[in-house]
């Protein structure tokens, strides 16, 4: 576990120095940080693991325009990989709809995509392969 204090320290310094804002998923006891932004309009009201579905759930606040929703997803959580361990597309969807997610960049920790989102969307759903047990 990590200790608060220097939790709110990497939380601070990873959001400041790329525009990324940072959350905290709590998933069977153990917390990882995810880091997201919006742009245009629009704010995040929770996040959380659908295991069965091996998919992230986003859920944006009400009330809101057209956005873009962007997250590195640490591998350790969320991947999307092949039988040869390729990288392989997430699959999106918006409020049920499917959308093609954009991936911006990748290393062997996390993956880059964004999602675009219509005026009062509610969930986004991003869906791989593997999500953390």
């Amino acid at each position: 576990m990590i200790p608060l204090t220097a939790f709110i320290a990497v939380v601070l310094s990873t959001s400041s120095m790329d525009q990324y804002s940072a959350t905290v998923l709590n998933i069977d006891g153990n917390q990882y940080v995810i880091r997201f932004k919006i742009n245009g309009d629009g704010s995040l009201q929770s996040m959380n693991v659908d295991k069965d579905a091996k998919s992230l759930v986003v859920i944006l606040a009400p009330n809101h325009g057209n956005g873009t929703f962007s997250i590195l997803l640490p591998r350790n959580v969320i991947d999307a990989r092949g039988e040869n361990k390729t990288d392989t597309n997430y699959i999106a969807s918006v409020d049920g709809i499917s959308q093609n997610p954009s991936e911006m960049n990748r290393s062997d920790a996390a993956r880059e995509i964004s999602v675009t989102f219509p005026k009062d969307a509610r969930q986004i759903m991003i869906t791989g392969t593997y999500v953390v047990p």
